[in-house]
């Protein structure tokens, strides 16, 4: 008998993957989805109130 090397290529990317397989709780990624959603919305009319209050500033100082 001859002496074969184990294949642990199989094996290993068995245990890469294992970490992924735990059950995900859908309630709170739903709740995490919106409150980033909600953040997102603040983020844009923050945006814009900044954009619109630096331009009629821009507008002022060239004005006068």
């Amino acid at each position: 008998m001859r002496f074969n090397k184990p294949n642990n290529a199989g094996y290993s990317e068995a245990l890469k993957y294992s970490g992924y397989a735990r059950s995900a709780n859908i309630l709170d990624l739903i709740k995490r989805n919106k409150q980033e959603e909600k953040k997102e919305k603040v983020q844009k009319i923050y945006t814009i109130i900044g954009l619109v209050g630096s331009l009629l500033i821009l507008a002022a100082i060239i004005y006068l």
